[in-house]
């Protein structure tokens, strides 16, 4: 199981290579424009699943796998909330969700960025609460920033994960503290010296004896591309256990 998340900045069609030899079986990409405006060279393999969520053409939240897993939206879906997607992964042997993340501003300051994602907890806790599930995405938050005046906090979406039974992959690969992050996954004006960590894959804590690799994009690397690191991470778990697509 191949996962990865990455805010392309844009024009995605012009940067599927980048992504595309990883073969994600889920790949969660933000500001990614509409499926209709996804035209790749040929030489550039193809994702087998798209799906999409937004309200420009030019910039949303695209979901991909390409592997031939697919994606049907949880009957709680709130379109309000932008956007936090509850997603059904078909194709596996074994039930999977996910949560695709890119937490976006609001016109009340206060349900800003992580205060999408505090409504969005509450919203799903049924979907949350029933079997294993990943939260992945852009989520615009660090607990850096905990005291400004949102509508919850990073800390208490860390929790409320938690009691999930998901945590952050990066914090447990590098027994960091969530807002003492020494690997940034945001440059803002794709400059150094303006650097934040607010990407992240959060994982049922049961898979981590399977974690075979989790990445952080290098800047060196990525920055040419966008503002934003990828976040790559490799399972053992459902590797040898994909059924027909067809679900």
């Amino acid at each position: 199981m191949r996962i990865i998340t990455w805010n392309c900045q844009g024009a995605f069609r012009r940067k599927a290579g980048l992504i595309a030899p990883y073969a994600p079986d889920i790949a969660v990409i933000q500001e990614c424009e509409r499926p209709e405006r996804l035209t790749f060279p040929p030489h550039v393999a193809k994702p087998a699943t798209v799906l999409w969520f937004g309200e420009r053409d030019a910039k949303g939240l695209a979901v991909f796998s390409y592997t031939g897993l697919r994606f049907t939206v949880d009957e709680a879906y709130d379109s309000t909330i932008r956007y936090c997607i509850p997603l059904h992964v078909h194709g596996l042997a074994q039930p999977l969700k996910l949560l695709a993340v890119w937490a976006m501003a609001h016109p009340d300051p206060r349900l800003s960025y992580v205060g999408q994602i505090a409504q969005a907890l509450p919203q799903y806790e049924r979907f949350l609460s029933q079997g294993e599930t990943l939260a992945v995405g852009d989520f615009n938050s660090n607990a850096c920033w905990d005291k400004r005046p949102r509508i919850g906090n990073h800390s208490w979406v860390v929790t409320t994960l938690a009691q999930h039974g998901l945590t952050s992959l990066y914090h447990e690969q590098t027994s960091e503290a969530h807002g003492e992050e020494s690997r940034m996954t945001w440059f803002m004006h794709r400059k150094q010296k303006f650097a934040y960590h607010i990407d992240y894959c959060f994982a049922p804590r049961a898979w981590l004896p399977g974690l075979r690799r989790f990445t952080v994009g290098e800047f060196e690397e990525w920055i040419p591309h966008s503002d934003h690191m990828p976040l790559l991470a490799e399972f053992a778990r459902y590797t040898q256990i994909r059924m027909k697509t067809g679900v």
